[in-house]
């Protein structure tokens, strides 16, 4: 699956605004609370932030749609017209969809709430 997410189409990605790594690192803040796990390019092809991990609590984020991978059709996107939706549908979508999905209940599991 790691191989599919650094060198293949597999997510759903649709942002311009992400944080670039750059400025995520040089927030105190952030850099004391959260570990960059990956990142991406949006659509021009700027750096972003694309998931991250807490350091020492079981909060995640990611900046890309994997629950589109399995329930949202590509269609045209009615308020760009001449846009379509680009929803990777491939086996290895579903799979890194799915898995990071079992992973999320998992975590939730961990809770004694």
């Amino acid at each position: 699956v790691i191989h599919w997410l650094e060198g293949e189409n597999i997510t759903y990605e649709n942002h311009e605004d992400g944080v670039e790594p750059g400025h995520f690192e040089n927030n105190p803040q952030l850099a004391a609370l959260f570990d960059v796990v990956a990142t991406s390019a949006d659509r021009n092809g700027r750096r972003y932030v694309a998931a991250v991990q807490g350091k020492d609590l079981p909060i995640y984020g990611v900046q890309f749609h994997p629950e589109k991978i399995r329930y949202m059709n590509n269609s045209a996107i009615p308020w760009r017209p001449g846009h379509f939706t680009h929803v990777p549908k491939t086996e290895e979508a579903r799979d890194a969809a799915d898995l990071l999905a079992r992973f999320v209940v998992s975590e939730a599991r961990t809770s004694r709430h």
